[in-house]
């Protein structure tokens, strides 16, 4: 599986069980070259608060470094869901979704995060009436 094939297996992924979800990802030749994946709850960016990506309730993005024997690692650069506040004087509180490291060739990363996003749309179902800013978008939630 090349860089780009890679990307379009997460996608696919992805877009099976976040159907009107955000998905970006990209081949990254600055500083090296890497895989960019970065995804959200929402695909339509006039309805993410203030318009601003970073306001996804679901954002995670990651960074596939390429290795120099053509394996790959798989991090978790930023990611988790945000719900209403469960402490005192906090805008937002936020649930862990639970990535972890992943080495291997193009297939096992692939694979990996197919399980991972199983477990996400888990996550969310468990948490859809708590997600920070769930009320206007509500019809996006799987």
């Amino acid at each position: 599986m090349n860089e780009q094939q890679i990307i379009e297996a997460i996608k696919a992924s992805f877009i099976t069980r976040f159907p009107q979800g955000y998905f970006a990802g990209a081949v990254v030749t600055s500083l090296g070259r890497y895989i960019s994946v970065e995804i959200g709850l929402i695909g339509d960016k006039s309805r993410v608060p203030n318009g601003i990506r970073l306001n996804d309730p679901m954002r995670h993005a990651w960074v596939i470094n390429i290795e120099s024997d053509g394996s790959y690692e798989a991090n978790l650069a930023t990611g988790s869901l945000s719900v209403n506040p469960r402490e005192k004087y906090y805008a937002m509180s936020s649930v862990k979704t639970g990535w972890r490291k992943t080495t291997g060739d193009g297939a096992k990363i692939a694979k990996a995060f197919d399980k991972f996003f199983d477990k996400l749309a888990g996550v969310v179902k468990e948490n859809k009436s708590d997600i920070y800013g769930g009320e206007k978008i509500i019809d996006l939630i799987p």
